[in-house]
């Protein structure tokens, strides 16, 4: 069963002979060093095994260990976990457990386990589509089992506000579906009983329509909104020149921070057009005021104002990566990087060893089909910024895979488009990719159990399309991205954010193949 394990031990493993049968809820913590809650979920999963012995699992603190790092030791009498905080204990429970028969027989062996990367998460959008808490707990459940570590919650955009604000109940009235605060509370507990914090995303100051459909008076012109029904770009933000704007979304923040334990909090700040600003007279005015020669700059003293609020609450931002625009955004903010659009921002601020997540969309986006983003494409994932590595960079703080739910319109599309894929994500995070043949051995078990929990999945022979099937799934979905998009949206999001250069050439070579090139000539001039 050691042999099975996904992600794979990042360390080492004793083999010996033997096994043992123990009981799950004989479990003591020395000196009571860990809270109990750390144990709930592993009792919960094995409360099935055979209760006919009686091994003991001793949990003891041992300091000397990184986060997330443990020693897991199994004799013929007892189990023996060592490590440094909860999350520890959680990840070594976790393997006691996926390494247990239905009768909780495990193999008598040590385990040195630690992860690779600090950071190991998946960012949910719940906005586009709304997936309730059943679904939202399903997805967290599963990362936990390999050991996934980061729910970054994408909560608010142009299709709708999710979050729960009882000072301004409009924004949910607005926007239909949302989490109640006692929901979103349910869920970050019940993540971090699996080893996994919740960082909440609220879009701004761009894909705000959520926002002003609902207070329409907070953009420039205080024209009416309607929520989109499809993705796309829409020129009308925040006007970064009110500050009523900022009194608004202090106490937002102010209301929805207390909900997450996280210590990070995403304020979004990617496609954010600047056509508005640059006619307002109060964004005007407001550069005038702060000595801003550029919109961009005015994004960043936008970011920072927000950042200073969040600061006083206890959060730190994450921003995606064309935050970096700005010549006056703090260094100290934390950045997520997902386009190659903005690669020397990027690359300079990489370089100043600012703080980064990685989130690459031509690698790790998994709203793109297995024609794109193929299993085995994941699995042999080298993290780079346009062909440079940039793991061993002093801020690079991890990765993190992107589902964008603009195109999914049920939960068999999105567990599928997850499973078996996010397989490949944890084992990469967590260890290293060595054999990936050996490896889809391994996800073949793990299906077995998906099918037994009633999960839907990629069945595993379709991972990796090859030759004219790939062809054709990918091409299916890029005609299909724009099916939802008024022509008018179509239009605003192409002059919003036309690609450059060093962003097609990517497009076509992580997506296309040589042999695709008559095929992509002859769709383009259609």
């Amino acid at each position: 069963m050691i042999n099975n394990l996904i992600p794979q031990v990042n360390g080492k493993i004793h083999h010996k002979e033997g096994s043992l049968v123990f009981l799950p809820k004989n479990i003591l913590i020395e000196n009571h060093c860990f809270e109990e809650w750390c144990t709930e979920v592993f009792t919960e999963r094995t409360e099935s095994f055979n209760k006919s012995d009686d091994g003991e699992i001793l949990i003891c603190k041992f300091d000397d260990l990184k986060e997330e790092e443990y020693r897991l030791s199994i004799t013929s009498e007892k189990i023996t976990i060592f490590t440094a905080n909860e999350r520890g204990v959680i990840h070594a429970l976790t393997s006691l457990a996926e390494i247990s028969d239905e009768d909780g027989k495990v193999p008598i062996c040590e385990i040195e386990d630690s992860p690779k990367m600090g950071y190991r998460g998946l960012s949910l959008d719940c906005v586009r589509h709304f997936w309730n808490v059943s679904e939202v707990k399903m997805i967290i459940n599963q990362m936990s089992l390999v050991k996934m570590n980061v729910l970054h919650w994408h909560l608010t955009d142009d299709q709708g506000f999710r979050i729960e604000i009882k000072q301004f109940p409009e924004l949910t009235a607005v926007s239909g579906e949302y989490y109640t605060q006692d929901e979103i509370r349910e869920i970050v507990s019940y993540a971090g009983k699996r080893g996994i914090e919740v960082i909440p995303e609220i879009e701004l100051p761009g894909h705000t329509s959520g926002i002003l459909a609902a207070y329409p008076q907070l953009s420039c012109s205080g024209r009416k909104v309607t929520l989109p029904k499809g993705g796309g770009i829409f020129k009308t933000i925040l006007c970064a020149g009110k500050e009523e704007t900022f009194d608004f979304l202090e106490k937002i923040l102010e209301e929805a921070a207390p909900l997450f334990t996280a210590k990070y909090f995403h304020i979004g700040g990617d496609e954010a057009p600047k056509s508005e600003w640059e006619k307002c007279p109060l964004c005007q005015k407001r550069m005038e005021e702060e000595h801003i020669s550029k919109t961009d700059d005015l994004q960043g003293y936008f970011t920072k104002r927000i950042e200073k609020i969040l600061d006083r609450l206890g959060k730190k931002a994450i921003c995606w990566n064309e935050s970096l625009l700005a010549d006056n955004i703090s260094p100290d903010t934390t950045i997520q990087y997902w386009s190659v659009q903005y690669e020397d921002s990027m690359k300079k601020f990489v370089k100043n060893k600012g703080k980064f997540v990685y989130s690459d969309m031509f690698e790790i986006y998994f709203d793109y089909p297995y024609s794109m983003t193929s299993m085995e494409k994941v699995y042999n994932l080298v993290p780079n910024i346009n062909g440079e590595p940039c793991a061993d960079e002093p801020g690079f703080m991890g990765m993190e895979v992107c589902l964008w739910c603009e195109h999914i319109k049920d939960s068999d599309r999105l567990f599928k488009l997850l499973f078996p894929r996010i397989f490949a994500f944890a084992e990469v995070s967590w260890s290293e990719a060595i054999d990936y043949g050996e490896f889809k051995e391994r996800v073949t078990q793990k299906l077995i159990k998906l099918q037994a929990d009633q999960i839907p999945f990629t069945p595993i022979e379709e991972c990796d399309p090859k030759g004219a099937k790939r062809r054709e799934d990918t091409f299916a979905y890029m005609a299909s991205i724009g099916n939802d998009m008024d022509p008018s949206v179509k239009d605003e999001t192409m002059s919003s954010d036309s690609a450059n250069k060093t962003f097609s050439e990517n497009f076509t070579k992580k997506f296309f193949a040589p042999e695709d090139l008559p095929f992509l000539m002859e769709a383009m001039q259609k």
